[in-house]
């Protein structure tokens, strides 16, 4: 009877999971997501049902045998998961859009079964595409189920375990699982008046019913009653009605992206079919003949490690091909099904049979050091690419980003360099300034100025801001007045111009200022830019090109000011395009050194390329 009801598991999970794959690599399965609710309810059944059959009269010894079972089921496979997307992650993913600086941070969170609460923060909602590039966003699901699973062992030995009416029991967990439906419903209101969505669809209270639902579902099966009441023709009939409505809510329109309370569909068709589990069934039995069942229930067995390795690999395939959608879906599935069977095989299998006989402290402790090491791991790797890994297209290769001294990092104006100076020189700018701000740094210390860094990411100086009262707003005026006031020995003046008119003609009216106040200035205007190629450079994710251009586009940038380069004062318009570009093409690499991190940021070896031609003009302006 046992072999029957696991076998018509394994082929709900098999359900489960490939609808889950299907809906990450992107095939036409709607509602594909809905199968990790599927395996919440099951969770709960499987759960329940495993531990009628472990009789402990000792709570402690109850306790700590469950987690050594969770333990050894789910912990070897995830870690061995782990380690390789981490290793994947920081050689192929690029640190210079501040998708490895989360998933880093996301990968500490796994490894403690916490993922579900960092990621709304870190990777934003699970159907943006912000979270879809996260490897660790299909962790959320194990984090839930760990945390179930705290808190599970004490209420099953308190009160299931205990010799009491059963009748009692089934109120306790019908009440239970309508307290918990109304609160999942609740936080879906709150997620309407202001509560973020993110933070409901990841939510372990929001998620707790499916569990209970799947409790309930184990105590109602061992008592049998549909079995009783109705023949198996009858009951067989149920079961593949319940099928055939889980079936359909994975594929049907209903949105159960923002509805949550509609998973009751799906949870309870899943609470059916598992509740109507017989070991004559025609359909699940495990005698069954038809290869289709067998190719099924193989997929149950794998299920654990296919939905480990799928959404990793889908992840790092996304980054190799970005826009082969079909070599991706093949490869993918080849993948995905290599390293499930070699996880299933040689980690989680024999994990099973080589700590079933181990004490459970040795298990705790096998635990604890693979916890310990991950973490290591994982904070080195954040170390790492917080200083950008030392690589020169690295976006915190840059000194001010190093530093923190781009002021959206930290609440002052500016940052000050070369204390001890003579005289001061001024950075000012958006992210443009502190692209170039190494060369303008070590052009400071080799001549001897002090200089002062007013750098603040996609705020642009300017006299006509679109946003006069918020902290960009306060912070142009602020570094305008200072520098008026300060009147410095030369002002570098850095900034995209893709803003609006209106603040593109206010940065054109604060260089006309302070030409009139006789500040020397050196406006950089914005090199060329790079390729797509630029922002998802990595460590062994290198073009096959190592010098590679693009077409010149030439913009006059002057009437975007409003401005005149006029004779006779001390204004120098520095245009980068006259030196990485001839008249059809500009470079973006050459020798494989990449001249931009991201966009159109020059990486700091662009920007020490410039300084054989910058620093003439900047010494002959400030020694003028």
């Amino acid at each position: 009877m046992v072999n029957a009801k696991i076998g018509s598991i394994q082929i709900l999970r098999a359900l489960a999971v490939c609808m889950v794959i299907c809906y990450h690599f992107g095939l036409p399965v709607k509602n594909g997501f809905i199968g990790v609710d599927v395996f919440f309810v099951i969770s709960g059944f499987v759960i329940t049902h495993s531990l009628f059959k472990r009789k402990s009269v000792d709570f402690f010894h109850f306790v700590a045998s469950f987690y050594k079972r969770r333990i050894i089921r789910l912990f070897p496979a995830f870690f061995a998961c782990y380690i390789v997307t981490l290793f994947l992650s920081i050689a192929l993913i690029s640190p210079n859009q501040g998708e490895q600086q989360q998933i880093l941070k996301t990968s500490l969170f796994a490894l403690f079964g916490l993922s579900n609460y960092a990621l709304p923060r870190y990777s934003g909602s699970y159907f943006q595409p912000e979270g879809w590039l996260n490897p660790f966003l299909h962790t959320w699901s194990l984090s839930v189920e760990e945390q179930f699973y705290l808190i599970f062992p004490v209420i099953y030995f308190l009160l299931i375990s205990r010799r009491i009416k059963y009748s009692n029991f089934k109120f306790l967990f019908l009440s239970f699982l309508c307290i918990a439906s109304m609160l999942a419903i609740y936080f879906r209101k709150i997620g309407e008046i202001g509560l973020p969505e993110n933070e409901i669809y990841f939510s372990t209270v929001a998620r707790l019913w499916e569990f209970v639902l799947g409790v309930l579902a184990a105590l109602l099966f061992r008592e049998r009653q549909l079995g009783q009441r109705f023949s198996s023709v009858r009951v067989d009939l149920i079961r593949i009605g319940a099928t055939s409505l889980l079936i359909w809510c994975f594929f049907s329109q209903l949105n159960f992206e923002s509805n949550l309370f509609l998973l009751l569909v799906p949870n309870l068709a899943t609470f059916i079919i598992l509740l109507t589990l017989e070991p004559q069934s025609s359909v699940y039995s495990t005698k069954t003949h038809f290869y289709i069942f067998r190719v099924f229930r193989l997929i149950g067995d794998y299920s654990y490690s296919i939905y480990l390795w799928h959404w990793p690999v889908w992840v790092i395939l996304n980054v190799i091909f970005p826009n082969n959608y079909s070599i991706k879906v093949l490869l993918a599935s080849l993948f995905t099904t290599i390293l499930s069977v070699l996880s299933f095989n040689l980690i989680e299998r024999r994990n099973l049979s080589r700590f079933a006989s181990k004490s459970n402290f040795r298990v705790i402790r096998f635990f604890v050091v693979r916890q310990f090491t991950g973490a290591l791991v994982s904070i080195f790797a954040l170390f790492g690419v917080q200083k950008g890994w030392g690589q020169e297209w690295a976006l915190n290769s840059h000194l001010i980003m190093r530093e923190n001294c781009d002021v959206n990092t930290q609440k002052k104006m500016f940052c000050v360099w070369n204390e001890s100076g003579k005289d001061t020189i001024v950075l000012l700018g958006d992210s443009m300034a502190w692209a170039i701000g190494n060369s303008i740094i070590e052009f400071s210390r080799s001549n001897g100025y002090k200089l002062e860094s007013y750098t603040r990411n996609a705020c642009p100086p300017t006299h006509f801001s679109s946003r006069p009262n918020d902290d960009c707003g306060r912070w142009q005026s602020d570094s305008i007045k200072r520098i008026l006031q300060i009147r410095p020995k030369l002002v570098v003046l850095a900034s995209s111009f893709g803003y609006s008119d209106t603040v593109n003609i206010g940065l054109g009216k604060l260089i006309s200022e302070l030409g009139d106040s006789l500040i020397p200035t050196v406006v950089i205007l914005p090199p060329p830019g790079g390729d797509n190629f630029s922002s998802r450079r990595a460590f062994f994710f290198a073009p096959g090109n190592s010098n590679r251009t693009r077409p010149r586009t030439d913009i006059d940038f002057l009437i975007k000011l409003g401005v005149k380069n006029t004779l006779g004062r001390d204004l120098i318009f520095f245009n980068p395009s006259d030196y990485l570009c001839s008249q059809k093409q500009c470079v973006i690499a050459r020798d494989g050194h990449d001249f931009y991190t991201y966009g159109g940021h020059l990486s700091p070896y662009g920007a020490r390329y410039l300084d054989k031609y910058l620093w003439p003009q900047m010494k002959r302006i400030v020694e003028s």
